[in-house]
């Protein structure tokens, strides 16, 4: 049940390729993956738990499945110390069998307390766009675009300074760029072993191919000439450094910089148009690094994040090297990796004449722009042409000529930090926003580069900002930004910063910011009264929104996107010893099944998470229940967020509140609204456990009868082993609860604490229980049966949930009924007793009082439907009249009159300042004639009328 249903669909290969290798690469969405491959990082533990040796028993004992047939060390101990590299020694690389999903077992591996993370082997393509016209050699006027002649004037690059091109291999033996290959000084041509990389790469006399997967990889970094011309790493290693003045072939930006050849791709691996996919070039990366590359160059991405990729880059990064990315040629600006990577320099593709490619992506990530279209570049000999060279387009071919250009700005300027050499390059850029159109305003990065600009004399400023923080942005908070700005090139005297949305959500309260005098990489911070925006109720919950920061100074314009991640759709209680989620919808643990990442879950005492899923489902009849718990593989969307999750913590007490109705619900929809609320307590005894208050209110003009509410909740007692879980309901104290049968503690439990019938049902995830069948998911018919026949056994093993439920009651019309539940934990089961305990008495003494009084607090104006109506005689009106804002209560003037049909003025029941809350007022009528008769509200700003009808 807890596994991810993925469709897997075969990409592209040779039928050779079918019979000669295990692997494939599968697509799922828009990723590629490599099947049968996992990639897992163990958590800091004895050597002997993730030593590659013992790793694949070990996970498959935790597994209960002999599904891992290899692990290897993705990064063995070297001799030689980088920064993080202990990190990523305990990154490993996992075979698994023929019938298991990558995606599946790694959702599995996940879970395993060694384990910290866990997810597929992702494969990357190659940006490129080709292009079978060939001209005359030496036509480059790209490099007269970018200014190259002017900045060779200044520099021509350093032998010392070394670009690893991560891609499909490179012609090493090419007449225009064997000059200028990497010779590894350390090996022995024959019998060489580099201490420094633990010999793992013998000979890799002038850099490496990870290629392998069939074989064992080798020193031979050259493309395969097997494919029809499907060159690309050659191209690209011309275009960054080739050699250059040489009398012969192209000229390149980097000059005199050295080519580290790093082949990443299998040759059988091939995409729809035959080029070699990227494999292992997260891989090659770190092997760059620990070689000595100052800058690396990856003309290759895809979709889906990745924290291998991530970690890989922080460790690149962390160890002052510049990894600089194609944005991609997908026309989009949608996430692009590694090129949306933190840390990583991402350049999109112009043509000549300084617009976008219409196939270059774009968007708020974008660093630079090069240009990319009828690059004159190096081609490999074995390809049979003559001379070896080939025009080709892409933002493969724009990123290294920003790499190569990074290779200038290093010679010339040793002592900069890869930030600083980052922003010379991005600071020196030509704007070229008013020669695209004004869709890609702000868009383009900092602009085309400028390789003059960046490697001269001339001062350039810099001012970014480099860190941000900011709390939980909620509807109609003002939140302030904390902003850290660093000045990265020259001194400047002032500048100043200002913010700006065109989210129509967003509302700006303090817009700018001086930033006052900053020497070189000096820092200044703003304050809670800088930065401040508050955002309204039309704002989207879980959003990422990004604001527009503008730099100005004397002689300096700059801009920077800045992502803020507003309006959650959970809070978390977290001062006792439960940490618990609680979501809009009243929802425990996470917001976002199945994916789980929005939300802190439900733990004990800091230990793992136990919960899978939790949720509130309510329901007269099969045909009319609503829910916000699963389906299938996704949850129920019945439920519509009239006022999002906020939390406040006062004397000792945690609570939440959200109000929703069942809208979206339609052929079932009941008509009912529900506040919930729910508290936590961080003082003993009752700090281990969470109480869930719901109020349903019913909004219709008729009686809701035979009304059950059940609360659902999936647990995962063990991180590892779902199959001896147990569910049980313990009939003396009432409550039911669960546990592992193979671990002691923790024990879970949950009641209801209201004065409803209970129920209960325990369910295995994947067999019959009751009227369940879990496996083809939880229909309608199915949650109306769990949440009606009160206790229907005595409960379940296995992958386990229970719902507990009270009811049947019926509703009048603009009344409210409340149901109340606890949810616990405990070491043991005598606990788990006493908190249950504890939670009965807390609610009778004191959850009532408080939801009561937050009640008589409305959240807005309300005028409600007359009930009886029609009526003889008498009837009674109700109307709310809501706080000004959630901390304090406040006045209205409320007038409240009825009218005939002619609009006359009948009577005036209330004319006078009432405090927030709800009211009720009787109509008599009893001197009037039947008919149709109308009432009107007015309180404040706020105006409704209905209608109401008089039968004697």
């Amino acid at each position: 049940m807890k596994g991810v249903a993925v469709v897997l669909c075969l990409l592209f290969a040779l039928n050779v390729f079918f019979a000669q290798t295990k692997e494939q690469v599968i697509q799922i969405g828009n990723s590629y993956i490599l099947s049968n491959t996992i990639i897992v990082k163990v958590k800091e533990q004895p050597s002997s738990v993730y030593n590659q040796k013992t790793l694949v028993d070990h996970l498959n004992k935790q597994l209960q499945q002999p599904i891992i047939s290899r692990a290897e060390e993705s990064f063995p101990p070297q001799k030689t110390f980088f920064k993080g590299s202990t990190s990523l020694q305990r990154i490993f690389r996992l075979t698994t069998n023929d019938k298991e999903s990558p995606a599946e077992v790694a959702e599995r591996l996940s879970k395993l307390p060694e384990v910290e993370w866990a997810e597929p082997k992702y494969v990357r393509k190659v940006c490129y766009d080709p292009n079978d016209e060939f001209f005359a050699a030496g036509k480059q006027p790209y490099l007269d675009v970018i200014k190259a002649k002017e900045a060779w004037n200044v520099t021509k690059g350093n032998k010392n300074v070394v670009i690893g091109i991560i891609d499909t291999g490179v012609d090493i033996d090419h007449p225009d760029l064997m000059a200028n290959i990497f010779t590894n000084k350390k090996e022995i041509p024959g019998n060489g072993i580099d201490e420094d990389d633990g010999g793992k790469f013998v000979d890799d006399i002038h850099g490496w191919d990870f290629g392998g997967l069939n074989g064992t990889p080798d020193n031979d970094p050259r493309e395969d000439s097997s494919y029809n011309n499907k060159y690309h790493g050659t191209h690209i290693a011309g275009i960054a450094s080739a050699v250059t003045d040489n009398f012969f072939g192209l000229s390149s930006i980097g000059f005199n910089c050295t080519i580290l050849p790093v082949k990443v791709s299998e040759d059988n691996f091939r995409d729809y148009d035959g080029y070699a996919e990227i494999i292992f070039g997260f891989e090659g990366i770190k092997y760059a690094v620990d070689k000595g590359a100052k800058i690396i160059s990856c003309s290759w991405g895809g979709s889906n994040y990745s924290k291998f990729e991530q970690e890989v880059i922080d460790y690149a990064v962390s160890n002052g090297v510049l990894v600089v990315a194609a944005a991609g040629n997908n026309d989009s600006n949608e996430s692009f990796y590694p090129a949306n990577y933190k840390g990583v320099f991402s350049v999109g593709w112009t043509n000549n004449d300084d617009t976008k490619s219409i196939a270059s992506n774009y968007g708020k990530s974008i660093d630079v722009m090069a240009p990319g279209t009828e690059i004159y570049s190096t081609w490999p000999i074995i390809s049979g042409e003559n001379p070896a060279f080939h025009y080709s387009s892409g933002s493969s071919m724009s990123a290294p000529l920003v790499a190569g250009l990074a290779g200038l700005v290093i010679s010339k300027y040793p002592n900069l930090t890869i930030d600083q050499v980052k922003e010379r390059i991005r600071a020196a850029c030509d704007n070229i926003d008013q020669k695209n159109p004004s869709i890609y305003n702000y868009m383009l990065g900092a602009g085309r580069i400028n390789a003059f600009m960046a490697v001269s004399e001339n001062p350039i400023y810099s001012v970014r900002a480099t860190e941000v923080n900011y709390p939980p942005v909620h509807i109609n908070d003002t939140t302030a930004i904390g902003i850290t700005f660093t000045n990265y090139l020259n001194p400047i005297s002032n500048a100043t910063v200002t913010i700006s949305s065109n989210e129509p959500f967003v509302k700006i309260i303090k817009p700018t910011f001086e930033t006052g005098p900053l020497g070189v990489m000096g820092t200044v911070k703003t304050t809670n009264n800088d930065f401040r925006f508050a955002i309204t109720n039309d704002a989207p919950t879980d959003t990422t929104i990004y604001f527009l920061m503008k730099y100005e100074a004397p002689g300096y314009s700059d801009l920077q996107w800045i992502p803020v991640y507003i309006n959650t759709s959970y809070v978390t209680h977290g001062n006792g010893k439960i940490i618990a989620s609680v979501t809009n919808k009243g929802g425990l643990g996470f917001s976002d099944f199945k994916s789980n990442q929005h939300g802190d879950g439900f733990k004990y005492l800091s230990g793992n998470n136990l919960l899978f899923e939790g949720g509130m489902l309510y329901g007269t009849s099969p045909n009319k229940l609503d829910d916000g718990i699963r389906v299938t593989n996704r949850q129920s969307n019945d439920f519509k967020v009239l006022k999002s999750v906020s939390i406040t913590d006062q004397n000792f007490v945690n609570k939440t509140y959200s109000l929703i109705n069942d809208d979206n619900a339609n052929s079932s929809k009941l008509g009912i609204k529900t506040k919930i609320y729910s508290f936590s307590f961080t003082q003993a005894p009752d700090d281990s456990y969470v109480i869930l208050h719901f109020i349903l209110e019913n909004t219709t003009q008729s009686e809701i009868q035979n009304l059950f509410l059940g609360y659902f909740l999936d647990w995962n007692m063990s991180p590892t082993d779902f199959n001896n879980d147990i569910t049980a309901y313990n009939a003396v104290d009432n409550f039911a609860y669960a546990y592992n049968g193979k671990q002691n503690g923790p024990v879970v439990g949950a009641a209801l604490l209201s004065s409803q019938s209970l129920g209960y049902m325990g369910i295995n995830n994947k067999w019959r229980v009751g009227e369940v069948i879990f496996e083809d998911g939880f229909d309608d018919e199915e949650k109306w049966y769990s949440i009606s026949h009160g206790i229907v056994n005595g409960g379940a093993n296995g992958d386990i949930s229970f719902v507990i439920s009270g009811g049947p009651v019926n509703i009048l019309p603009c009344a409210s009924e409340k149901f109340t539940f606890a949810v616990a934990a405990a070491s043991n089961l005598d606990e788990l007793r006493q908190a249950i305990k504890n939670s009965r008495s807390k609610y009778n003494s004191f959850i009532t009082s408080i939801a009561d009084k937050d009640q008589s607090v409305p959240h807005e104006f309300v005028l409600y439907q007359n009930y009886p109506n029609p009526f003889n005689s008498t009837t009674t009106i109700k109307f709310s009249i809501p706080s000004v804002n959630r901390n304090s209560i406040s006045t209205a003037k409320v007038v409240l009159k009825v009218y005939d049909l002619l609009g006359r003025e009948i009577t005036t029941l209330v004319n006078e300042e009432k405090l927030a809350g709800n009211y009720e007022v009787k109509f008599d009528g009893s001197k009037l004639c039947s008919g149709v008769y109308f009432y009107r509200l007015t309180a404040g700003d706020f105006t409704a009328s209905k209608k109401l009808i008089l039968l004697k």
